[in-house]
Protein backbone atom coordinates (compact mmCIF):
# COMPACT_ATOMS: atom_id res chain seq x y z
CA UNK A 1 0.00 0.00 0.00
CA UNK A 2 1.38 3.37 -0.98
CA UNK A 3 1.31 6.07 1.67
CA UNK A 4 0.16 9.57 1.02
CA UNK A 5 2.89 12.13 1.63
CA UNK A 6 2.25 15.18 3.83
CA UNK A 7 4.49 18.16 4.49
CA UNK A 8 4.28 20.38 7.56
CA UNK A 9 6.42 23.34 8.55
CA UNK A 10 7.15 24.94 11.89
CA UNK A 11 6.80 28.68 12.22
CA UNK A 12 10.57 28.91 12.76
CA UNK A 13 11.17 27.06 9.50
CA UNK A 14 8.90 29.35 7.51
CA UNK A 15 10.38 32.49 9.07
CA UNK A 16 13.90 31.30 8.21
CA UNK A 17 12.71 30.19 4.74
CA UNK A 18 11.60 33.70 3.85
CA UNK A 19 14.71 35.23 5.50
CA UNK A 20 16.73 33.08 3.05
CA UNK A 21 14.85 34.89 0.25
CA UNK A 22 13.03 31.70 -0.73
CA UNK A 23 9.39 31.70 -1.80
CA UNK A 24 6.48 29.27 -2.01
CA UNK A 25 7.51 28.15 -5.51
CA UNK A 26 10.87 27.14 -4.02
CA UNK A 27 9.05 25.24 -1.28
CA UNK A 28 7.06 23.36 -3.92
CA UNK A 29 10.37 22.49 -5.59
CA UNK A 30 11.65 21.13 -2.25
CA UNK A 31 8.51 19.01 -1.84
CA UNK A 32 8.66 17.74 -5.44
CA UNK A 33 12.29 16.72 -4.96
CA UNK A 34 11.41 14.66 -1.89
CA UNK A 35 8.44 13.04 -3.62
CA UNK A 36 10.64 12.20 -6.61
CA UNK A 37 13.26 10.69 -4.28
CA UNK A 38 10.63 8.48 -2.61
CA UNK A 39 9.23 7.34 -5.95
CA UNK A 40 12.69 6.57 -7.31
CA UNK A 41 14.26 5.51 -4.00
CA UNK A 42 17.61 3.81 -4.45
CA UNK A 43 17.95 0.18 -3.47
CA UNK A 44 20.10 1.23 -0.51
CA UNK A 45 19.93 4.66 1.04
CA UNK A 46 21.31 3.33 4.33
CA UNK A 47 17.99 1.53 4.83
CA UNK A 48 15.90 4.72 4.67
CA UNK A 49 13.14 5.63 2.24
CA UNK A 50 13.69 9.37 2.63
CA UNK A 51 16.43 11.73 1.47
CA UNK A 52 19.14 13.11 3.71
CA UNK A 53 21.15 11.80 6.62
CA UNK A 54 20.03 11.18 10.19
CA UNK A 55 21.90 13.49 12.55
CA UNK A 56 23.47 11.87 15.60
CA UNK A 57 22.20 12.75 19.07
CA UNK A 58 19.09 14.57 17.79
CA UNK A 59 16.36 11.99 18.30
CA UNK A 60 16.09 11.26 14.59
CA UNK A 61 16.37 14.67 12.93
CA UNK A 62 17.35 14.46 9.28
CA UNK A 63 19.57 16.96 7.49
CA UNK A 64 18.91 17.45 3.80
CA UNK A 65 20.60 19.80 1.37
CA UNK A 66 18.30 21.83 -0.86
CA UNK A 67 19.48 23.95 -3.77
CA UNK A 68 16.72 25.86 -5.55
CA UNK A 69 16.91 25.67 -9.34
CA UNK A 70 17.05 29.48 -9.50
CA UNK A 71 20.42 29.41 -7.69
CA UNK A 72 23.47 29.86 -9.87
CA UNK A 73 25.94 29.40 -7.02
CA UNK A 74 26.17 25.59 -7.01
CA UNK A 75 26.66 23.98 -3.61
CA UNK A 76 27.60 27.32 -2.05
CA UNK A 77 24.09 28.53 -2.86
CA UNK A 78 22.45 25.62 -1.11
CA UNK A 79 20.58 25.38 2.16
CA UNK A 80 20.48 22.80 4.89
CA UNK A 81 17.02 21.78 6.01
CA UNK A 82 16.33 19.89 9.21
CA UNK A 83 13.23 17.73 9.35
CA UNK A 84 11.64 14.78 11.11
CA UNK A 85 9.73 12.07 9.30
CA UNK A 86 6.97 9.88 10.69
CA UNK A 87 4.86 7.11 9.23
CA UNK A 88 1.21 7.18 10.17
CA UNK A 89 -1.73 7.03 7.79
CA UNK A 90 0.62 9.12 5.66
CA UNK A 91 4.34 9.68 5.38
CA UNK A 92 4.75 12.96 7.27
CA UNK A 93 7.68 15.31 6.80
CA UNK A 94 7.83 17.95 9.54
CA UNK A 95 10.35 20.63 8.64
CA UNK A 96 11.96 22.22 11.67
CA UNK A 97 14.60 24.64 10.36
CA UNK A 98 16.54 25.86 7.33
CA UNK A 99 19.75 27.85 7.01
CA UNK A 100 22.33 28.66 4.34
CA UNK A 101 25.10 26.07 4.35
CA UNK A 102 27.61 28.91 4.12
CA UNK A 103 26.42 30.31 7.49
CA UNK A 104 26.55 27.22 9.69
CA UNK A 105 28.51 24.00 9.27
CA UNK A 106 27.11 21.87 12.07
CA UNK A 107 24.85 22.08 15.10
CA UNK A 108 26.03 22.75 18.63
CA UNK A 109 25.44 20.19 21.38
CA UNK A 110 22.80 22.52 22.82
CA UNK A 111 20.95 22.61 19.49
CA UNK A 112 21.12 18.81 19.26
CA UNK A 113 19.64 18.50 22.77
CA UNK A 114 16.81 20.83 21.79
CA UNK A 115 16.08 18.76 18.67
CA UNK A 116 16.07 15.58 20.76
CA UNK A 117 13.53 17.06 23.17
CA UNK A 118 11.39 18.31 20.28
CA UNK A 119 11.55 14.83 18.75
CA UNK A 120 10.32 13.18 21.96
CA UNK A 121 7.49 15.70 22.28
CA UNK A 122 6.33 15.36 18.68
CA UNK A 123 6.51 11.55 18.79
CA UNK A 124 4.23 11.59 21.85
CA UNK A 125 1.86 13.94 20.06
CA UNK A 126 1.74 11.70 16.96
CA UNK A 127 1.25 8.59 19.12
CA UNK A 128 -1.62 10.19 21.08
CA UNK A 129 -3.34 11.01 17.81
CA UNK A 130 -3.45 7.29 17.03
CA UNK A 131 -4.71 6.05 20.42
Amino acid sequence: MEHKIKFMYTKVFMNHWFECDLNLDDRKELEDGIIRFIQEAPVNNHGHDFPGAIMQDTGGAVKYRFTPSKSNKGKSGSYRTIYFTFDDQAKLFLFFDIYPKSKKESLTNQQKKMLKKFSKDIKLFVKRGND
